[in-house]
C-alpha cells in the first residue's frame, strides 16, 4: 500500500497535462502513486497519456465529463494512499513538495495541510501566496474564502477524513473546493506552512460558462451564507452583482447589491454604485466601480 496518492482530474488539459505528470514523477517522496481521471476529454489528452509508463502512474478514463468534484470523488474511490493530494492538470508540485507535506502532517497530527503557492500568470507576470504557518481556523475561511490558504491544489488531507465527511459535493464545481474546506476544518485540525510547495499557473482556470459559474455560486452562498463573516458576504454579493450586470442581467445585479448592503452597511461605495445603476445605467456604474479600484489600487 502507498502512503499517498496524487490525484489528477483532467478535461481536455492535454496541452499541460505533462507538466503535472512530470512534477510527481520528479518528487523525492517515493511511496506514492499518482492517478488521473480523464473526466471524458476529447482533445489529446488520451494520446499525451499514452506517452507515459511510469509504474507509479495510473489512469482511470471516464467516458463522459461530469463535472469536476465527481472526477474528484472518482480519483478518491481508486486511491490507495492513507493521504491524497489534488494537483490540477496544469499545475505542478516542487520536488520536496510531497516529502514536506507528509512529514507536516505526520507532525501536527492534522487531517489536512495546506502548502503556500507561486503565482505564473498568462502574461508571464509571477507571484506569492503564502498560507499561514500556523493552525487554521474556522475564521480564516470565514472571513477571507479559499484566499485564506492561497488555492486548494497541493493540499494533503488524510483520505479517512475525506471519506468520513462525504467526499465532494457534486451540487458543486466552481466552488466545491471551498465547500470541502469549510467541512474538513469543522471535522479536524487544519494547518498551513508558508513553505513554497506548489506553482498555480493562472489564467485558464475554468472551462465553466458565465451563468453555471453564476449559479454555482448563488446555491454556495445559500448554502454557507450563516458560515461567512458579514463582510466576507457582502464582497460574493458584490462580485455576484458585477457578473450580472457584465452578463446584462441588471435586476440580478440590483438585487445582490443590495443584499451586499444588508450583509455589511458600512461600506459607502455600494450606495454609490446603486444610485449609479438607478441613475445613469450598468454601464455608468461599472465604470464608477473601475475608478474606485483604480484608485484605491494607486492610493
Amino acid at each position: 500500500m502507498v502512503d499517498v496518492s496524487v490525484i489528477t482530474n483532467t478535461y481536455n488539459d492535454g496541452q499541460y497535462l505533462s507538466r503535472a505528470i512530470h512534477s510527481v514523477a520528479c518528487q523525492t517522496y517515493g511511496n506514492l502513486e499518482h492517478l488521473i481521471v480523464d473526466d471524458g476529454s476529447t482533445d489529446d489528452t488520451q494520446a499525451i497519456l499514452g506517452l507515459y509508463d511510469y509504474d507509479h502512474l495510473r489512469i482511470i478514463r471516464k467516458p463522459e465529463n461530469e463535472g469536476l468534484a465527481r472526477a474528484r470523488n472518482t480519483g478518491l474511490e481508486y486511491a490507495d494512499g492513507a493521504y491524497v493530494v489534488y494537483l490540477d492538470a496544469d499545475d505542478e508540485l516542487l520536488p520536496q513538495a510531497i516529502e514536506t507535506l507528509v512529514t507536516l502532517i505526520e507532525a501536527t497530527e492534522a487531517i489536512a495541510v495546506c502548502p503556500s503557492y507561486f503565482h505564473i500568470w498568462d502574461d508571464g507576470t509571477t507571484g506569492v501566496q503564502s498560507s499561514p504557518n500556523r493552525q487554521l481556523t474556522d475564521g480564516d475561511f470565514e472571513n477571507h474564502g479559499m484566499s485564506a490558504i492561497g488555492g486548494f491544489g497541493g493540499t494533503m488531507i488524510e483520505q479517512r477524513a475525506l471519506d468520513e465527511i462525504g467526499g465532494f459535493d457534486t451540487q458543486f464545481n466552481h466552488t466545491v473546493d471551498f465547500d470541502l474546506c469549510l467541512r474538513l476544518i469543522t471535522h479536524g485540525p487544519m494547518y498551513g506552512t508558508d513553505e513554497i510547495l506548489y506553482t498555480y499557473y493562472r489564467g485558464h482556470e475554468s472551462q465553466m460558462s458565465s451563468q453555471d459559474h453564476l449559479a454555482d455560486r448563488k446555491l454556495f452562498l445559500d448554502r454557507h451564507n450563516s458560515r461567512m463573516s458579514r463582510y466576507y458576504r457582502s464582497n460574493c454579493y458584490y462580485g455576484l452583482a458585477l457578473d450580472h450586470g457584465d452578463n446584462g442581467d441588471v435586476p440580478s445585479a440590483k438585487q445582490n447589491l443590495l443584499k451586499a448592503i444588508v450583509a455589511y452597511p458600512a461600506r459607502i461605495q455600494y450606495y454609490y454604485y446603486l444610485l449609479a445603476i438607478y441613475l445613469g445605467g450598468y454601464d455608468v456604474a461599472r465604470h464608477l466601480h473601475n475608478t474606485i479600484r483604480d484608485r484605491v489600487a494607486t492610493g
